[in-house]
């Protein structure tokens, strides 16, 4: 529980932290350090944003540590875990303890790594602007056990205000940004869509031990042209 300050409360530093994401543009925006604020916001060790694009195609565009990227990874390659199911259905999906039989049966490899990883809880908080959801903001914890309603709500508000910042104006990595450039040349490579050209790229690169961005940057330098037969190679 957070302590109270000379001059304030707990809820007002959150809504004040809040605040400040919301009214920064994207040139003063680190989404960094917004994820850093839903991530403390939350009591959470570590978590991850993905935004959804056009045509669904989901890109994990953050992660406050390299376990919690490469989660966010893992499920995007894979199609199994807590962001994937709160995309799904649109609603938070919450894992209090990964190693429990309900968990380890759902999501098999993602909660394998999880634990590999040191993370013994996770949560997916689906991000809204409207009836429009924006992406998913993911959290770990170290230790096992529920999340506060409150907590969860706090950072989601802060998850959505950054998101929606990132959607309206662009602001991605650049190597999320690469990433997203190499899946429009695989869908004209392979005459199918921007999602499922992203869906080959990761597949590719979780096969082969490699980061997406990586096998991003060989399609972009023309070192790797995607066929139909890709699965074979």
């Amino acid at each position: 529980m957070k302590e109270r300050r000379a001059g304030g409360n707990a809820e007002d530093e959150d809504w004040a932290r809040i605040t400040r994401v919301a009214g920064a543009g994207s040139a003063t925006l680190s989404l960094r350090r917004a994820l850093a604020d839903c991530v403390e916001l939350a009591g959470a060790d570590g978590g991850g944003l993905t935004l959804v694009g056009r045509g669904g195609t989901t890109v994990p565009v953050c992660a406050s540590d390299e376990s919690s990227d490469r989660l966010g990874e893992l499920q995007a390659a894979l199609g199994e875990g807590p962001a994937v199911d709160a995309l799904d259905s649109g609603g938070p999906v919450l894992a209090p303890d990964l190693a429990s039989t309900w968990v380890r049966e759902r999501w098999p490899r993602f909660t394998a790594e999880a634990l590999r990883l040191g993370r013994r809880a996770a949560f997916g908080l689906p991000i809204r602007s409207g009836t429009t959801i924006l992406g998913v903001l993911d959290l770990y914890r170290e230790q096992p056990g529920p999340m506060a309603e409150r907590a969860c709500a706090d950072a989601s508000t802060c998850a959505e205000a950054a998101l929606a910042i990132v959607a309206g104006d662009g602001g991605l990595s650049d190597r999320h940004a690469e990433v997203l450039q190499a899946a429009g040349v695989i869908s004209v490579q392979l005459d199918v869509n921007v999602g499922e050209a992203m869906a080959r790229l990761r597949a590719f690169a979780y096969r082969r031990g490699r980061s997406p961005a990586d096998v991003a940057r060989d399609v972009l330098e023309r070192r790797l042209r995607f066929t139909h037969r890709m699965d074979d190679i």
